[in-house]
């Protein structure tokens, strides 16, 4: 499936512009972290989409290329424009709201801005063609802080075709686990994150429980002398309740979605001396997570994937 997105926007010279796209349409994917970059002038990037301006300053429209920078769980869209007006635009992506805001712009009139992000493996958003159409918005706030204006574009998904919903939807129709990190195991404070997306033509997802490898535990904090569970937030979905259940937490979400991900911080997991001790002496290679997904037809599907520990610590000498 392809998904090409281009928002245009209409502003004379913005101090910021903020994008946002529905997220009933497109959701965002975790699997493009294998594009995330630190430093897109390099040159050994991969790009994830290109990018447009127009400025009556210039005969000639502005062209660049869209970097995914930042880091997984505080990513953001690099623009690098090239010469004559050789330029970087770096907006702060909001997962929640499934935006993007560029501050900062440089003091320099644009009529027209334009991105398109790329589909494919490199694609920053999941498209489940349950709705294959949507409004995309922009927000944008002039140099001087005194005038703001809105403006909305409609934009369709190319290549979903109709959508028959129900069943399991054959071939690919299985839930999917995207981008899973497992963090912080060297210094004995782990985190989770992690990205769940329903098949092509299949049922929504409605709940999921989620088994940790072993070494690694959910724990409970004590608030107004009720056990409480700390530090589990989800995006693209809305929380309905989460337990703990023979040790495994048991999440289910208010109203079923197409994709949602799942962090699970710190605050949350706990480490055993014993995967610590392993870890350091580089004696575990893998560790085994494993997540049960339930879709709203109530099918479920068991979903596992190996991650690798982190590297042996160099000892200090």
């Amino acid at each position: 499936m392809s998904t090409d997105i281009t928002q245009t926007t209409g502003q004379a010279d913005a101090r910021s512009v903020s994008l946002a796209f529905p997220s009933n349409v497109l959701a965002p994917n975790l699997g493009v972290v294998s594009a995330l970059c630190a430093d897109p002038t390099t040159g050994t990037c991969t790009s994830i989409g290109s990018a447009k301006a127009i400025s009556p300053l210039y005969p000639a429209p502005l062209t660049g290329q869209a970097y995914l920078t930042g880091s997984l769980t505080a990513p953001a869209l690099t623009l690098v424009f090239g010469p004559p007006f050789s330029l970087a635009l770096t907006g702060t992506v909001d997962l929640s709201n499934n935006s993007t805001t560029f501050t900062g712009i440089p003091d320099f009139p644009l009529t027209d801005l334009g991105v398109t992000l790329n589909g494919g493996s490199h694609a920053v958003f999941e498209a489940a063609c349950r709705a294959a159409s949507g409004v995309a918005t922009a927000n944008l706030t002039a140099q001087n802080g005194d005038q703001t204006a809105s403006a909305s574009t409609p934009f369709t998904v190319s290549g979903c075709g109709s959508f028959t919903g129900g069943g399991k939807g054959g071939p690919g129709g299985k839930p999917q686990l995207h981008a899973v990190t497992l963090t912080g195991l060297a210094d004995g404070k782990p985190s989770l994150l992690f990205q769940l997306v329903a098949g092509k033509n299949a049922p929504k997802l409605s709940s999921f429980t989620v088994a940790l490898p072993s070494g690694v535990s959910f724990t409970r904090h004590r608030v107004r002398k009720v056990l409480k569970l700390i530090g589990i937030s989800l995006t693209g979905g809305r929380l309905k309740s989460a337990r703990l259940s023979h040790g495994q937490l048991v999440v289910t979400l208010r109203r079923p979605v197409t994709s949602v991900i799942v962090s699970v911080s710190n605050r949350a997991l706990k480490e055993s001396r014993g995967l610590r001790s392993k870890i350091d002496h580089g004696t575990v290679k893998r560790l085994k997570l494993k997540v049960i997904v339930r879709n709203a037809a109530g099918e479920s599907t068991t979903l596992t994937v190996a991650l690798k520990t982190p590297k042996r610590k160099a000892k200090r000498t």
